[in-house]
């Protein structure tokens, strides 16, 4: 099994370099950006996968580089 890190919103908002705010409106109204999970224990807060968010990022440095050059 793969190991996983769970991050909590705020440091996922700040891996990203943005604020709460914005990092809550790109988690709506970006498709295929990661979505929060609920872990049973608690249920108001939001956690995010650490990996997902890394792939994510990685995904829009190299979409980005592509077009740039082409």
């Amino acid at each position: 099994m793969k190991s996983i890190t769970i991050i909590k919103q705020k440091a996922a908002a700040e891996k990203c370099g943005v604020s709460l705010r914005k990092f809550s409106d790109m988690v709506k109204e970006i498709e295929g950006f990661p979505q929060p999970k609920k872990l049973a224990h608690s249920a108001r807060l939001k956690f995010f996968v650490k990996e997902e968010i890394d792939e994510w990022l990685h995904d829009q440095i190299s979409d980005n580089a592509k077009s740039s050059y082409f």
